[in-house]
């Protein structure tokens, strides 16, 4: 299965974008082996929009991310997209959360402010240190 992550920079360790619009780069990932497949540029204006066409291009089943604005929210979801907050991990944790059922799905598009609380970070973070904890 590939999924799609949008981060701050071209490496499995870089950090989950606070923002889908944010985003400098979406990594394709094939979820089997953990393997970055593909790493596609969405830097500059629209980046949000960018980001979620080329995953819906790419075949993605999923995307990984932090908040997501009204446009590019509904491109996902009209395109069975599935959303994931993956803010506060690094791309390869958030592969990993995301497999474990651990990451919260987003079921609404940001209208200011996050998506999700602090009660999501902390949770977040808890699960990271027993992701760590395992490896």
């Amino acid at each position: 299965m590939l999924i799609s992550v949008a981060v701050d920079e071209r490496s499995p360790r870089g950090a989950v974008s606070e923002h889908l619009e944010g985003s400098k780069y979406l990594l394709i990932v094939e979820t089997e082996s953990k393997e970055v497949v593909r790493v596609l540029n969405c830097k500059g204006q629209d980046a949000d929009m960018k980001c979620a066409q080329a995953a819906i291009d790419a075949g993605c089943e999923a995307i990984i991310c932090g908040d997501i604005g009204r446009r590019a929210y509904d491109l996902l979801a009209d395109n069975m997209i599935s959303r994931y907050y993956g803010w506060g991990a690094d791309a390869s944790q958030a592969v990993s959360l995301m497999q474990d059922n651990r990451l919260q799905l987003i079921r609404e598009a940001r209208d200011g402010g996050h998506c999700h609380g602090k009660e999501h970070w902390a949770e977040l973070q808890r699960c990271i240190e027993t992701l760590d904890k395992k490896q």
